[in-house]
């Protein structure tokens, strides 16, 4: 068994200190969704794209995935990753993951017809090789802004 953490959450005490944010922008066909889906017409889940953009990254990347969220509205999805060990800086990786995500991603899970209409990556920590120092990541717990506060 390895040490791999390919669907572990974010440690930000990791051994490579390199984490990016991943963002992509869908806009998918409800009748053409999905090889499983067309059949019923409807589009993939939020936790159907989720669990698959895990496994797809985790693979691709042969690193941790840490945080993945995908919100849908009328057939867009924005699905956000926060990925270890990725040299996101890269221009050349950037370019292959937009091509091979469509590919092998967005068109079998959301149709021929699905288009990418946003795609930003950007480095959370760690170096990007731009002669500055290395970008330092700061995890937070959530704050529940809803929550009351007791005054004596």
């Amino acid at each position: 068994m390895s040490d791999e953490k390919p669907y572990g959450p974010i440690d930000p005490n990791s051994q490579h200190q390199m984490w990016s944010r991943w963002i992509f922008g869908i806009h998918a066909d409800a009748i053409a969704a999905g090889a499983a889906a067309a059949s019923f017409g409807k589009r993939p889940s939020v936790r159907e794209v989720v669990d698959n953009a895990r496994s797809y990254f985790a693979k691709l990347f042969h690193s941790t995935v840490g945080r993945v969220r995908c919100d849908e509205e009328r057939g867009y999805y924005v699905l956000t990753l926060e990925i270890e060990g990725v040299p996101a800086h890269d221009l050349d990786l950037r370019v292959h993951v937009e091509r091979d995500f469509c590919r092998r991603f967005m068109t079998p899970g959301f149709g021929p017809t699905a288009t990418l209409s946003r795609y930003v990556v950007g480095v959370l920590a760690g170096d990007c090789q731009d002669g500055k120092p290395p970008i330092q990541l700061l995890v937070m717990p959530w704050l529940d802004a809803s929550a009351k506060l007791h005054v004596m």
